[in-house]
């Protein structure tokens, strides 16, 4: 009911729209810089253990990190084209969490 309410205001009141828009821009910029200082800090807490992986665990573990970031910047065009596309990023995010699993846990 709360969300109904709120999208017959965006559709009534003019310039709510563009409103929306920017504070949904802003909560993104926020949500990406979150997720960047958690990372950094699991780095400095744990970064004396990935150091000591081995040069293939390493490589699995980064290159799936690398697949999952360019899989949610590609997000909004893979989801926005249905079908396959849709298949295909669940795929990706699939993947590259196997990878980066492997890489941690070292089972090949």
């Amino acid at each position: 009911m709360i969300l109904l309410l709120l999208a017959l205001a965006v559709v009534i009141v003019p310039g709510l729209a563009e409103l929306t828009v920017l504070v949904w821009v802003i909560l993104s910029v926020v949500f990406v810089a979150v997720v960047g200082w958690v990372l950094y800090g699991l780095w400095r807490k744990h970064g004396h253990e990935i150091s000591a992986l081995s040069d293939r665990r390493r490589q699995l573990f980064f290159g799936g990190g690398v697949l999952a970031l360019l899989t949610l910047v590609a997000t909004p065009f893979l989801l926005s084209q249905g079908g396959a596309l849709v298949l295909v990023w669940l795929l990706l995010l699939g993947v590259s969490t196997y990878a980066v699993f492997k890489g941690i846990s070292g089972g090949y």
